[in-house]
């Protein structure tokens, strides 16, 4: 019994210890698997690392760099050292010992970029810029230049023991670079020792039921490559919100480093200078980047230049062009600023914006010329009313001087000269005023295409004729309110000033067509036109041209390049004035050898082209209440009257009518007011006379009045106004007119009210 118990007891204890001996060397073959196991681990998160790093280099070089890294001096010291700066950041944050580029180049390999690790030990380790490798390189160096997969490998040369990895890197144009990473084998080793640590604390963590160790180390390895892994992702993510950035923005925009080398350039940039990006990049910023003053052609510093001088934001807001690639120069303004990263005081390079400001330039001279033409429209209207005035005198003396000469006299015709040359003045005075913007005038519907045609017949005959005349009215609707005569004269000087351009024939062609403008567009208009539907003229010839320095001073009164004695200046100022009189605009464009464009808007109407009346002279009888503070022209106008057969009392100013009016109202049938008169001018007068007699019958006479005076007052009851100076035909029709209506009233409302009683 004993002797089996015993027997039992050895083989129980031999059959643990076979279990303790198995135990042991499963664990520890498992142990020695694992070991291996952690050391390979190591060794791929050791060349996960180095990828990592390696594809990283592209997203730092410039995406041409390779391209042009073709011999020893095509990339500058200066951008050499930028990228040297740029990798040994790189390489600080992951620990690499060296990042570097290389090319292969007829069987040879050069070096082309390279962080600045440490000193030379000696000449044969020191690294540079296109430096071949005397002793060649290694074998899986070689076997990336031929793949296009990343290889790895582990090798000894003059500058230590390594495990790298070589990346090939396709450039734009093809040719292939590859991109290095490398740590040095020490540190690989003491990694593996670092692992020969964790194994033996494994080995005691394992016994003693502590395991979890190595799950928290491989988990903190790999949380270490994917915060590597997160931060090559947000700089390709932030690049990649740039790239977009810059791409939306609609001006130009310019980076450079800190030397002044272009760095980056926008579409809108590229689009502005004519440099296009893999030309530019890398070139110094004054060779892409030349600006002059807009005023002095010379050259002024370049703002790129002042804010890595300075060190501070600069910009310009007008007088400066830059100088494109093709020598165009585009009027721009620009704003530069230093680019200084955090926790530095260094400039790190500048970003330039530049906007081209030609057409916002161009709008300004057209408003500032439009200002101009104003201004010197208020100075001739003042002119045009004084000379009017005495012309009136004149022509009204030589109308009244006719009933006093024999008809068959010498005296005749000294009186038809007389009325002949005031009515030229006259015409004159008339273009003077039409220039002016509030100049007054017969406003009535009538047909432009009719006005045009009429216009034709007449310079048809009085031109070269070897100038052949065409027309082209794709218009429907050609109905226009206004003054016909006005609108005849300025087609007129339009067609003789097209002819003298044309010395040795050619063509007058005028075209119409129907536009519809919006709000947006009259308000974009340096003329005072509302939105609707207008008739578009284009009166064209193919002429000399007019010369650029002269496009903006054309429609300035009295501005001619004729001899004197040719011409007045009043021709083109008259149709300016005319279009702005009749609410529409006015451009022009000339081309010197090809011929001249005067494009002209006018709002159409729906009202219907009445017939026009014949004039004669009317006579009548009643009282009129004439006021005028010009003496000659008052005594001139009150002669006339009285030769009609009106019996006329006389005011000097509008006090003076007012006062009369207030005591004879009742026996006045009419009153003639001068607009402008001192103490009280015209409209005050009319005004006060209304207010006594709501019905009271009123005609404005003036030199010049404007359009919103004379509406307020017709608003009012104002019958009728007369321009000045004014004939015995149109004075006799308009008074005899408003009298005989007036009494027709009073008595149609006379009968009503005996009817009523």
């Amino acid at each position: 019994m004993m002797t089996q118990a015993l027997f039992r007891s050895k083989r129980h204890f031999s059959l643990l210890f076979i279990a303790v001996i198995f135990f042991i060397v499963l664990t520890l073959l498992f142990l020695f698997w694992f070991r291996g196991q952690v050391r390979d681990y190591i060794y791929r998160d050791i060349d996960r690392q180095l990828l990592t790093v390696a594809e990283s280099v592209p997203l730092i070089l410039p995406e041409n760099y390779h391209m042009r890294a073709r011999t020893p001096h095509s990339i500058s010291s200066a951008e050499y050292r930028s990228i040297e700066q740029k990798l040994n950041r790189l390489a600080l944050k992951s620990g690499a010992k060296y990042i570097w580029t290389d090319i292969l180049i007829n069987g040879r390999v050069f070096l082309t970029s390279c962080n600045s690790n440490a000193d030379p030990t000696t000449a044969d380790t020191e690294i540079y810029y296109f430096m071949p490798y005397k002793n060649g390189v290694s074998e899986p160096e070689m076997k990336a230049f031929k793949g296009s997969s990343p290889v790895y490998g582990t090798f000894r040369d003059a500058w230590g023991h390594f495990r790298a990895v070589f990346v090939p890197v396709k450039n734009p144009d093809g040719s292939v670079y590859l991109a290095c990473a490398e740590f040095t084998v020490d540190y690989v080793d003491a990694m593996i020792a670092k692992s020969n640590i964790l194994f033996m604390a494994g080995l005691a963590a394992f016994l003693l039921g502590i395991s979890p160790l190595c799950f928290f180390y491989i988990a903190g390895s790999r949380r270490h490559r994917r915060q590597l892994q997160s931060k090559n992702n947000q700089l390709i993510q932030s690049r990649n919100r740039m790239e977009t950035t810059l791409r939306s923005i609609g001006d130009g925009v310019i980076v450079t480093d800190s030397h002044g080398l272009v760095f980056k350039m926008n579409p809108a940039a590229q689009s502005l200078t004519g440099w296009k990006m893999p030309d530019a990049e890398g070139m110094p910023h004054d060779s892409v980047l030349k600006f002059v003053s807009t005023d002095n052609p010379a050259s002024i510093l370049n703002p790129v230049e002042e804010v890595i001088t300075s060190g501070r934001a600069v910009s310009t807001d007008r007088n400066i062009s830059l100088i494109t690639k093709d020598s165009r120069a585009i009027e721009v303004i620009t704003s530069a600023a230093p680019v200084i990263w955090e926790n530095s005081e260094s400039i790190s390079g500048v970003v330039l914006v530049i906007r081209d400001t030609t057409e916002r330039n161009k709008i300004e001279e057209r408003m500032n010329s439009a200002k101009k033409m104003e201004a010197i429209g208020v100075l001739a209207s003042g002119i045009a009313h004084d000379f009017n005035n005495m012309l009136g005198g004149i022509m009204g003396a030589a109308e009244l001087l006719k009933y006093h000469l024999p008809d068959d006299s010498e005296a005749q015709w000294i009186h038809k000269t007389i009325i002949s040359s005031a009515s030229r003045a006259a015409e004159l005075t008339r273009q003077m005023l039409t220039f002016s913007r509030d100049s007054t005038g017969v406003s009535a519907a009538f047909n432009i295409h009719d006005i045009i045609n009429e216009t034709l017949f007449l310079v048809k005959s009085s031109i070269d004729p070897r100038i052949k005349i065409e027309t082209d009215f794709s218009a429907v609707h050609s109905n226009i309110l206004g003054d016909s005569s006005v609108m005849q004269n300025s087609f007129l000087n339009l067609c003789i000033n097209a002819s003298h351009a044309m010395p040795e024939g050619g063509t007058i062609r005028i075209s119409t067509r129907e536009i519809c403008i919006d709000q947006w567009a009259c308000e974009a208009s340096p003329f005072d036109i509302k939105a609707g539907c207008f008739i578009e003229i284009d009166v064209s010839d193919t002429g000399i041209g007019i010369p650029k320095e002269n496009l903006t001073r054309i429609f300035e009164p009295f501005f001619t390049t004729k001899e004197q004695g040719h011409g007045t200046g009043l021709g083109l100022a008259s149709v300016y004035g005319a279009i702005k009189q009749h609410d529409g605009a006015i451009s022009v464009y000339s081309e010197i050898g090809k011929g001249t464009v005067f494009q002209m808007l006018l709002p159409l109407t729906g009202e219907q082209v009445s017939p026009a009346d014949m004039e004669e002279i009317k006579t009548g009888t009643g009282r009129i209440l004439l006021a005028d503070d010009d003496e000659i022209m008052r005594n001139t106008a009150s002669a006339i009257l009285e030769k009609l057969g009106y019996e006329v009392q006389m005011a000097e100013n509008g006090q003076e009518a007012l006062d009369i009016f207030t005591r004879d109202h009742e026996k006045i049938d009419l009153v003639i007011l001068d607009m402008t008169m001192p103490v009280m001018n015209g409209m005050d007068c009319f005004e006060q006379i209304r207010s006594i007699d709501p019905h009271a019958p009123v005609i404005m006479t003036s030199g010049f009045s404007s359009d919103e005076d004379l509406a307020l007052m017709k608003q009012m009851g104002l019958r009728a106004f007369i321009s000045k100076p004014f004939l015995t035909a149109a004075l006799s029709r308009t008074v005899h007119d408003i009298i005989h209506e007036n009494k027709r009233d009073m008595d149609t409302e006379r009968n009503s009210l005996n009817d009523i009683s």
